[in-house]
């Protein structure tokens, strides 16, 4: 169903003033799909593009071929076109905080004697670690502070942010050998408060 006319329909069950039963279960379902935005549709028409009899094709064979074509494209491609289109089209990467700056007061003993984390070695503190969100949130029991987040940036993407200002202020190249082993080099980690003011 075009998205135009799940619009129209929705504007048109939404004005009714005293709605029945039927009609309100009519829009609820118009509510749940507005928010998808359909890619196509496949028509008879489109079978004798290709050499075959579409109008010989029955209603349930159209259903399968139909679901067999979504459910192809879906495990194959869909993924990889979604993001280089829309990445095409000016839809920005979001800004993930996927990891926390662990460093004095708070004590980081436990994420080094687990070997849990990265080191931090621009930090003052010897121990800092950068540990994933939900490390740190299991094991001290509360949200970090915005200012704590930080996010790897890896190559190429780090190239990209190599010519950004300041950005050395805000970031701190992977050097240990864990991190080295585990990103892309060269990778950076980036304070997340910076990547937002850069987007």
């Amino acid at each position: 169903m075009h998205r135009e006319l799940l619009l129209e329909l929705h504007k048109y069950f939404t004005n009714i003033s005293n709605p029945t039963e039927e009609e309100k279960h009519l829009l609820n379902q118009l509510i749940g799909r507005l928010p998808y935005f359909y890619i196509t549709s496949v028509h008879r028409d489109d079978l004798l593009n290709v050499g075959l009899d579409g109008p010989s094709a029955t209603d349930e064979q159209m259903e399968r071929i139909a679901d067999k074509m979504s459910d192809d494209y879906c495990e194959q491609l869909f993924h990889i076109s979604l993001e280089i289109i829309a990445e095409y089209v000016g839809v920005p990467k979001k800004v993930t905080g996927d990891y926390v700056l662990v460093e004095f007061p708070e004590d980081t003993t436990y994420f080094e004697e687990n070997n849990i984390g990265y080191p931090c070695h621009e930090s003052e503190d010897n121990g800092a670690r950068f540990v994933k969100t939900e490390d740190y949130i299991n094991y001290f029991g509360y949200e970090p502070n915005p200012n704590q987040y930080y996010a790897i940036v890896e190559w190429p993407e780090s190239q990209e942010l190599m010519e950004e200002p300041d950005y050395e202020e805000h970031s701190e190249e992977v050097m240990d050998e864990k991190g080295l082993a585990d990103f892309i080099c060269p990778a950076y980690w980036v304070s997340v408060c910076y990547l937002k003011e850069i987007e």
